[in-house]
């Protein structure tokens, strides 16, 4: 804070780097600042600085953060799995107690699944954290992050003017559900939030729109689709392995409206 005083900046500061990936910091300078955060706060932004730099700041600025390569759904999976046609209903059924991969599209750059590439489960679930730190092979004690759509954003969270479309901020939870939210929030009741408009990703926000029809709250627990160490899942080939290497069970494919079961 002090460096950045020093360079007199005034209203507006964008961050990037891996300062940016400090979530609690970019939340905290917002109290000073109109916030940017770069959501390609690693190597990946560097690539594209230095071809912004070569093309003299000509680079067209995509509103996407979704440059993966498009998936080929051949659906060749061992006889290990089951692959069968199904519903979003269904699916938003499924996920009241059982986690969901959710994989579709270009994947996500930058350190977010955001998704595309997304390991879902509701959080009001009786041991949803148990399930999702025994796939993902997570220490119990780091707190979740999750999506919520925009139009209930101000009714559980306090607003800010931060944009929560990368989920590089954290939102502080109103008081009346600091105990119902207690599955998603860190030791200062805040959560990390990816806020959810439906032009952004309309299968994502379809499927937590039928899920709050269950719950009665349209948000849920999101956690990126890798395990430790490993980067996102981009392909159909990474999604086998890494649910063959883990007790994933489910994987939804809205774009082709398929459901992977392993046995």
């Amino acid at each position: 804070l002090n460096i950045i005083k020093e360079s007199n900046i005034e209203k507006e500061l964008t961050l990037t780097g891996g300062f940016a990936q400090n979530i609690i910091n970019n939340t905290k300078l917002l109290e000073l600042y109109d916030v940017h955060v770069d959501p390609f706060n690693n190597d990946q932004g560097i690539t594209l600085g230095v071809a912004n730099w070569l093309l003299d700041n000509k680079l067209k600025k995509l509103n996407t953060v979704n440059l993966g390569f498009k998936p080929e759904y051949n659906l060749n999976f061992s006889s290990n799995f089951e692959i069968k046609d199904i519903d979003i209903k269904k699916v938003a059924k499924l996920l009241i107690e059982e986690p969901i991969a959710l994989f579709q599209g270009r994947s996500e750059q930058g350190q977010r699944g955001l998704g595309n590439r997304s390991l879902l489960i509701n959080p009001f679930a009786q041991n949803c954290l148990e399930k999702i730190n025994t796939i993902k092979k997570r220490e119990w004690y780091r707190p979740f992050a999750a999506t919520i759509t925009k139009e209930k954003l101000n009714s559980y969270f306090f607003e800010h003017k931060g944009d929560g479309s990368y989920m590089l901020f954290t939102y502080n939870v109103r008081e009346q559900y600091k105990e119902k939210f207690k599955n998603i929030l860190s030791n200062e009741n805040n959560c990390r939030l990816q806020v959810l408009d439906k032009n952004q990703n309309v299968n994502y926000f379809n499927l937590i729109k039928e899920l709050g029809y269950h719950t009665d709250f349209e948000i849920v627990l999101n956690t990126s689709l890798n395990l430790p160490g490993e980067p996102l899942v981009e392909d159909l080939n990474d999604l086998e392995e890494m649910m063959t290497r883990s007790d994933l069970k489910y994987a939804y494919l809205p774009d082709i409206n398929k459901l992977i079961i392993k046995h």
